[in-house]
């Protein structure tokens, strides 16, 4: 059975599906993926046999858990390739997501990709994360997701201005937040967000991942 029909039966395992255009989306976007890698430095070379079990399906991971609003507006900080907004945003139709990438060659291919999927919930834009708060004004998002980028605490302050109340923080983290958590207790309680709780789930190659999700008071 090949990695793509492997991730597409996951889902369903997980009581969802997709469809026919969201998996013609989810191919294309990886054919993109393995077309540009070499020039743009998207992911390792070593997962590119495994983009729809390392990525697609992780990225998924808090549509399937249903930890996110299906019409909400969610930030994906430090997006890189477009991981996780895009699979989301291929998930979630109804949802609003805005994709924050400081490197250029990487914007570029985010665009080029919101472009060729027609994903008209999707708005790219280039900012260093540090000023993130800065650029965007209010609290306009109802979740802030961040895979692969920064720790609890780092991911806590840059994003705490930019959630509406009750709105939540998940960092995809590897099998033991422990101590990320407990050296993000003051910032935690400096921004008003509380862990709301912690998900693990096992990864495709037989290791153990987690979803830390921080709610705002």
């Amino acid at each position: 059975m090949d990695s793509f029909t492997y991730f597409v039966q996951n889902v369903e395992k997980m009581e969802h599906r997709l469809d026919v255009a969201q998996i013609d989306l989810f191919r294309r976007y990886g054919d993109e993926i393995i077309r540009l890698n070499d020039a743009v430095g998207l992911i390792s070379k070593n997962d590119l046999e495994r983009i729809p079990l390392r990525h697609f399906l992780d990225s998924l991971m808090p549509a399937l858990l249903n930890l996110l609003p299906p019409t909400g507006t969610i930030l994906d900080i430090g997006s890189g390739g477009g991981l996780p907004g895009i699979p989301l945003a291929i998930f979630l139709r109804r949802a609003t997501f805005c994709l924050i990438e400081s490197n250029q060659r990487k914007n570029v291919f985010l665009r080029h990709v919101r472009r060729l999927l027609l994903l008209r919930n999707v708005t790219v834009n280039r900012v260093r994360v540090e000023v993130l708060d800065r650029r965007i004004k209010g609290n306009e998002y109802d979740t802030v997701v961040a895979r692969a980028i920064g720790t609890i605490d780092e991911l806590v302050n840059w994003s705490s201005g930019l959630l509406k109340p009750v709105g939540k923080l998940i960092c995809y983290k590897g099998p033991h937040p422990e101590d990320e958590i407990e050296m993000a207790r003051i910032s935690m309680e400096e921004q008003g967000l509380v862990l709301e709780n912690v998900f693990k789930y096992e990864s495709t190659d037989d290791s153990w991942l987690t979803l830390v999700v921080l709610r705002k008071e």
